[in-house]
């Protein structure tokens, strides 16, 4: 018994050190392996109508690794786009684009610091919406030389009532950037006839006076018929057949206060007896004309750069047919290649509207 007794004893300090040297390989393991792994998440963006897809990830951490993937990214799409074939003839309509430019603060944290400005947070913040900027006008500028025929209206989201949650210095250095590039695209919007409509409560008084004076000149001179640089003025007909762009820009906007805004102008329009329930009905405009978007045709397609795959209360009213176009790539390298990408994205879809393509389909 007293042998049986130690046999017992002893088998099970043998296991029990088994059991801890099994735990202790388990945990070296897991520890190794978390030590050097950058934890991502792998996202697919896809359009169903185009032939091209494409896996990235969304490192957390601002690191080198990370920059060369996005580098490497880019790369893999652009050879894509050059080298896939157009996939449908551009025939149906596309009047008006709107863009979610994403992308700015993610691009600035994984690009090196601009040689005029230190390595901080606030600078290199300020980088990124200066490049942001840059490619609003060079994208512009694209748009409307090479389809002045068929997109008429450009609507891009500059600053919605949700950003007002941003860090102070950020939306300081968005300010900084919007009044910059208001000012340096006021000639062009001038000599090319542009028209620019504000979208969103630009009395607010947060927002800087000088930039508020600064977008209502824009505003302004985008529909006056003289500068400094004509050696005569056009006449009215002149003038209108050239304007063909008109840029909305989306500033302290919200779709939801939109909505609101006018559903208060239409109650009040009740009470006052102009109008009754009966004139408030899905084939009616009363709403499309109380909204902030009034004259401005519903955009066709809607682009949102940066990877995510969402609307952010971007023309919720307004985009209810809308074509949606989701890519990864950052807002300030979204060029022509990719603007080219997503049309032809747009041109192989099938819009029917809620009806068939053919009317005796089954």
């Amino acid at each position: 018994m007293i042998l049986l007794e130690r046999f017992t004893v002893r088998l099970y300090i043998i296991t029990s050190c088994v059991q801890y040297m099994f735990i202790f390989v388990h945990f070296t393991v897991f520890v190794t392996t978390s030590a050097f792994t950058i934890p991502t998440t792998t996202t697919t963006s896809r359009c169903t109508s185009c032939s091209w897809q494409t896996s990235y990830s969304h490192q957390e951490s601002n690191n080198k690794v990370y920059h060369e993937a996005h580098n490497n990214q880019l790369q893999q799409i652009n050879s894509q786009s050059q080298s896939q074939p157009q996939l449908s003839p551009r025939t149906k309509s596309l009047e008006h684009v709107a863009i979610i430019c994403d992308g700015n603060s993610r691009w600035a944290a994984n690009a090196a610091p601009s040689p005029s400005s230190s390595s901080t947070t606030t600078s290199n913040t300020l980088h990124g919406h200066a490049r942001g900027a840059s490619r609003v006008i060079s994208l512009l500028k694209y748009i409307h030389e090479n389809y002045s025929d068929t997109i008429h209206y450009v609507t891009l989201y500059g600053f919605s009532s949700e950003n007002w949650s941003r860090p102070p210095h950020e939306i300081r250095d968005i300010w900084k950037v919007m009044e910059e590039t208001a000012q340096s695209v006021k000639e062009w919007v001038q000599e090319e006839y542009l028209t620019v409509k504000i979208l969103g409560d630009l009395s607010d008084f947060r927002i800087p006076y000088s930039l508020r004076q600064t977008l209502l000149a824009l505003v302004e001179g985008g529909t006056t018929t003289t500068t400094t640089t004509h050696t005569q003025n056009p006449s009215k007909e002149e003038e209108s057949n050239k304007k063909t762009l008109t840029l909305c820009l989306a500033i302290n906007y919200g779709g939801r206060n939109d909505i609101l805004n006018a559903t208060r102008k239409i109650a009040e329009m009740v009470e006052r007896g102009e109008i009754t329930s009966k004139d408030i009905h899905n084939d009616s405009d009363v709403m499309d004309k109380l909204l902030c978007t009034a004259g401005v045709p519903d955009p066709d397609l809607v682009i949102r750069t940066g990877g995510e795959q969402r609307l952010s209360n971007f023309l919720i009213w307004n985009i209810a047919y809308s074509e949606l176009y989701f890519t990864p790539i950052l807002w300030p390298d979204f060029d022509e290649n990719q603007f080219e990408l997503a049309l032809d994205c747009y041109y192989g879809r099938d819009r029917r509207y809620g009806g068939r393509r053919h009317a005796n389909a089954q």
